[in-house]
């Protein structure tokens, strides 16, 4: 499984505009959101990635629930799990952590 990763984007939509051509290009599977979104508005360029996101929220996100309000109200198509500061996976019978 091929994952891309990413965190403190801090609304820098410039440069994740280019980070998610990159994860397109490269043909990712899952992008991991080490947190530091900002504004919940930053969601709306997710939707041109090409795979799930699975992220957590970080020490310079707002609130998480206008991030649930956004995913669940706004951008219902987006495919995207966000948690509050942690996240436990398992890929691929690898454990990870997200923070």
């Amino acid at each position: 499984m091929l994952i891309g990763i990413i965190s403190d984007v801090h609304d820098n939509l410039r440069t994740l505009d280019k980070a998610i051509q990159y994860f397109n290009k490269s043909k990712i599977e899952l992008l991991l959101h080490c947190g530091d979104w900002d504004m919940p508005f930053t969601l709306r360029m997710y939707e041109e990635l090409n795979c799930p996101i699975k992220g957590v929220t970080g020490n310079g996100d707002p609130d998480i629930e206008k991030f649930l309000y956004a995913l669940r109200y706004k951008l219902p198509n987006l495919r995207a799990e966000i948690k509050f500061r942690f996240l436990d996976l398992n890929l691929d019978g690898k454990r990870v952590a997200v923070i």
